[in-house]
């Protein structure tokens, strides 16, 4: 949340937020040293008054830095509420080279470099310094972490987590919902969904019996107030 707080107050010096934590035992909570109003029932009436806005304001969301998992899970019931989400952020101290598409809901900081011709999805999230290469393919709710490489032609399945420092030969296709360890180096395909890899070169270090977690029964973890 701070990272993205961070930037959008940076870009839009007068933007309003409201952070939204099921888990929240708080009506407020401090960012950056900026009060903000927490919502925990999806009712933003209370973050409208705390800004004294109309029933106009906070009807588009973005998610945070976050697993793909638990992302997945908050845009679905963001949209049954009736919200929309927003643009893509990138921030104007990304590097963008040439034409790439996005889709909403994203958010790429400063110093993430993308290359010509890719094609980022829908609610994908991008630390800096990643690098993301040229004809590369990013499907939806995936996350890069910071300082990892996606070289050219890579392809990442839907909700694919890339850990910090990891990097992805040139051509390698990744197959949804998989976990790529801190520091990993994937050079050949990844075909079974859902699995953890990791180390150099990655290999397979846990998978499910049944396969991936059925959404329904995925409970996100514990994270710290900052993380969610």
């Amino acid at each position: 949340m701070v990272v993205l707080y961070q930037d959008l107050r940076e870009v839009h010096p007068g933007i309003k937020v409201a952070i939204l934590d099921e888990r929240a035992d708080t009506d407020t909570a401090v960012v950056c040293k900026d009060t903000l109003p927490v919502i925990r029932d999806w009712d933003f009436a209370p973050a409208r008054r705390f800004y004294g806005l109309d029933d106009s304001a906070f009807q588009t969301f973005l998610p945070t830095f976050t697993y793909p998992r638990v992302k997945k899970i908050l845009v679905e019931k963001a949209l049954d509420r009736g919200l929309t989400p927003s643009p893509t952020f990138v921030h104007p101290g990304a590097k963008i080279y040439g034409e790439i598409s996005c889709g909403v809901g994203g958010f790429i900081t400063m110093g993430t470099w993308v290359a010509s011709d890719a094609r980022l999805g829908n609610y994908i999230s991008a630390a800096s310094p990643s690098v993301i290469g040229h004809d590369v393919v990013i499907g939806d709710y995936c996350t890069i972490g910071t300082n990892s490489a996606l070289l050219g032609f890579v392809t990442l399945g839907e909700g694919v987590q890339v850990s910090p420092g990891a990097i992805i030969r040139t051509g390698i296709k990744v197959a949804p919902w998989v976990i790529i360890g801190i520091q990993a180096a994937v050079v050949s395909d990844i075909v079974k969904e859902g699995i953890t890899v990791g180390g150099v070169p990655a290999k397979e270090l846990k998978s499910r019996k049944n396969g991936p977690i059925p959404m329904d029964r995925f409970r996100p973890p514990e994270l710290s107030k900052d993380e969610g």
